[in-house]
């Protein structure tokens, strides 16, 4: 197999540059070409990293396997690159753990007919009750990341939002931003053939924090969906109403890739003319025209999480318990100055 000295050797760089790359390091900065260069050499020659080290947990040496449902399918996940990092830190997770297990999207599941053979069950994303009432009658070992839910003695990893968008708003009014909008929000939780439309924690903290700073305002929030797309849309609907706020809270990443565009389409300058903070410090935030702050989601630990939870409950828990991961938010150009 493959070493990273040889990777190093191959692309001309040094073994840092071809570890930092290879473990997906968001602070790292490294040319496009590069990074795609030393993926390829990788990809190429089967290279398979070393995950005992950061994802092991369990030391039995008894095989699980373990069913991993995705919410969204195949060509959204492309489109939100926080999923599929998820769901990767969740293979990772199960490959260091001596676990065996299964892919499929949510719409599939109904084509699982050995139940029996899985010992317990990942769900990525927000899902009903009703569903996760459906798959917990055959699946006595169930964990949801991303979503919290009702349904009893079912665990669940979620990432913290609240909090860290009050340190947001914090963050903004210390860079002089005196009327701070909001940009996303509407999000749906799948239930088989339909969805059902959800309001996020983060726009919740938004409205709760600045109404109690009275710097809260109805015209600056746009509720919308998430995606590049969105972004887009939405941003020029706001500029186009005109007189924009000081600085923007957007979702997610790719929204905020779509609104920089409109942004940059109208000749507006960020951070100059407007700030913005984004969500899930994915790898985008770090090649805008200027870097975008972003909250980080920690996927590698909600992965962890999530096989820890499954390692609690073959040894015999019962009672649900709920886990939340705090984020972290990293301050780049695009709201400072």
């Amino acid at each position: 197999m493959i070493t990273l000295k040889e990777i190093a050797r191959q692309a001309n760089v040094s073994v840092s540059t071809v570890s930092r790359v290879l473990n997906n390091d968001q602070e790292f900065n490294v040319k496009t070409e590069t990074r795609q260069l030393i993926l390829s050499i990788a990809r190429e020659n089967n290279y398979q990293r070393n995950y005992k080290k950061k994802y092991i947990i369990n030391n039995d040496e008894t095989k699980k396997n373990i069913l991993i449902l995705v919410r969204i399918d195949f060509e959204d996940e492309i489109k939100n690159p926080f999923f599929s990092v998820l769901r990767e830190n969740i293979e990772n997770s199960c490959v260091a753990n001596n676990f065996d297990y299964r892919v499929i999207h949510l719409e599939n599941f109904t084509k699982v007919t050995d139940h029996d053979f899985y010992d317990g069950v990942i769900i990525i994303g927000m899902v009903s009750d009703k569903t996760i009432e459906e798959i917990k009658e055959l699946y006595k070992n169930v964990v949801i990341l991303g979503h919290e839910t009702q349904v009893k003695n079912v665990d669940s990893v979620i990432p913290e939002l609240f909090d860290v968008t009050i340190e947001v708003i914090d963050h903004l009014l210390e860079n002089n931003c005196k009327t701070i909008g909001f940009m996303g929000g509407k999000s749906y939780i799948k239930d088989k053939d339909h969805s059902i439309l959800s309001i996020d924690n983060r726009y919740e903290a938004y409205k709760f924090y600045t109404k109690n700073l009275n710097i809260y305002d109805s015209k600056n929030v746009y509720i919308t969906k998430y995606g590049f797309k969105y972004g887009y849309e939405t941003m020029k609907t706001a500029i186009n109403k005109g007189d924009l706020p000081d600085a923007f809270i957007i979702g997610n990443d790719t929204t905020s890739i779509g609104a920089l565009k409109a942004l940059s389409d109208a000749n507006l300058e960020v951070p100059d003319q407007i700030k913005i903070v984004s969500y899930d410090d994915t790898e985008y935030a770090l090649y805008t025209k200027a870097t975008l702050t972003s909250v980080r989601i920690h996927t590698d630990e909600m992965a962890k999480s999530s096989i820890m939870l499954l390692n609690d409950r073959f040894l015999g828990r019962e009672i649900g318990y709920k886990l939340v991961i705090p984020s972290n938010l990293i301050i780049r150009e695009s709201s400072i100055g």
